[in-house]
């Protein structure tokens, strides 16, 4: 059983409100969230060891498979609007629905500047042998490798396989990559 949960810290170096989503396992032994935000991770995290009487969790909704509680969780933030809101210290929506503003002073690269030589890097044109080498023909095992199904111009994006540890429903590439064995129930198991 999975469920969306608010996490309440009664602290004054973070907001004041955190909405998640995970096992109900998980939330009744004690988790009140992951924090990775350059803003708040390193705060949060001093916190939660140091003062961890100061967060509260209490389960918002209850749900049968993880996918429904982080689409709950979704719809709950976008309503409230937690990534640009000081009453919450969500930075993101929920599983990567990104939200979180990157202009000005919240963009990485505020402040620096490419230095001279990175700009000239950047301006110079390139050289002729560069523009034969871009233009070669391609070998036959390249050309085939181009048509086979990793090419993603001929990626069937309806086929769609389950995690065997959450149930969710992505492609190939994404179970592959981020579930299974590597999918975070899994992990919380181990």
């Amino acid at each position: 059983m999975y469920c969306v949960y608010l996490t309440v810290y009664s602290g004054n170096l973070l907001p004041m409100f955190y909405i998640g989503s995970s096992s109900i396992f998980k939330v009744k032994n004690g988790y009140c969230g992951s924090i990775s935000s350059k803003k708040y991770k390193t705060i949060f995290l001093k916190e939660k060891k140091e003062n961890p009487h100061l967060f509260r969790t209490h389960i918002i909704s209850q749900h049968n498979t993880r996918s429904q509680a982080i689409s709950k969780e979704y719809k709950i933030q976008k309503q409230l609007k937690v990534s640009t809101s000081t009453m919450y210290f969500n930075e993101c929506y929920a599983s990567g629905h990104f939200g979180q503003r990157n202009s000005g002073k919240n963009n990485g690269f505020y402040g620096r500047k490419h230095s001279e030589q990175t700009l000239q890097k950047m301006k110079k044109p390139k050289s002729e042998e560069t523009k034969q080498k871009m233009r070669k023909p391609k070998s036959e095992e390249h050309r085939n490798n181009l048509k086979g199904s990793t090419n993603w111009k001929h990626r069937d994006y309806s086929i769609k396989e389950k995690c065997a540890h959450c149930g969710i429903l992505a492609m190939k590439t994404n179970i592959t990559r981020w579930h299974n064995t590597n999918c975070k129930l899994a992990k919380e198991v181990l």
